[in-house]
């Protein structure tokens, strides 16, 4: 008993470090009366030790829409407009790896053809189909956010990306749902899975 205890402990551990090198979640920011009725979804990446290399976005509306500035572009805006156009600082966009402050262009590859995507990169209204690397001389690395979307509050679909990091861990591969303008990670079945295994280990081993 003590021996099957001991490897649903692992199995968890092994479920939770697979995943601690590289985190990778959907951060929601409300634009209040700057642009009300939207949800404004920030990708924040932590690459740890590793290199970002290289990232695919896959989204793709059913009702709702994608909103993009007047004024904006497919790269991360300027900070110094926002005073003159407030609307610009709520932008969809994606980054090179933007670290804090820092400013750091995209460098498109294609569309996201790993993830059903097409050979060419769309951005627009409805979808976001997109393959990208970084523009800066070196890769950045650790805490940095590779895009902003921003969706109507009515917004409903499906999205989901891939994220490659220089490191010892594979790719990154992840599926989620867009509800009322809300970017969701929905977790594999098989880390569901490691997960309870570690929880029921922790459970049986409190209870010896």
């Amino acid at each position: 008993m003590k021996k099957f205890v001991l490897s649903l402990l692992l199995v968890g551990l092994m479920a939770t470090f697979a995943s601690a090198a590289a985190v990778s979640a959907f951060t929601q920011i409300d634009p209040g009366t700057t642009l009300p009725g939207y949800v404004a979804n920030t990708w924040d990446v932590d690459t740890g030790a590793g290199e970002f290399l290289s990232a695919q976005l896959l989204i793709q509306l059913d009702s709702g829409h994608i909103y993009q500035d007047s004024m904006g572009s497919n790269n991360p805006p300027d900070p110094g407009f926002f005073g003159f156009v407030p609307t610009l600082e709520f932008d969809t966009y994606i980054t090179g790896g933007k670290n804090g402050a820092e400013k750091i262009d995209p460098s498109i590859i294609g569309g996201a053809v790993d993830l059903g995507g097409a050979p060419g990169v769309t951005i627009d209204s409805a979808l976001i189909d997109a393959a990208w690397t970084t523009s800066a001389a070196t890769n950045p690395v650790g805490q940095l956010m590779l895009g902003q979307f921003t969706l109507s509050s009515d917004a409903m679909g499906t999205f989901a990306y891939r994220l490659g990091v220089k490191n010892e861990d594979p790719i990154i591969e992840t599926r989620g749902v867009v509800e009322g303008g809300v970017m969701t990670v929905v977790p594999e079945p098989t880390t569901i899975v490691l997960l309870l295994c570690g929880a029921l280990g922790l459970l049986a081993f409190r209870r010896k």
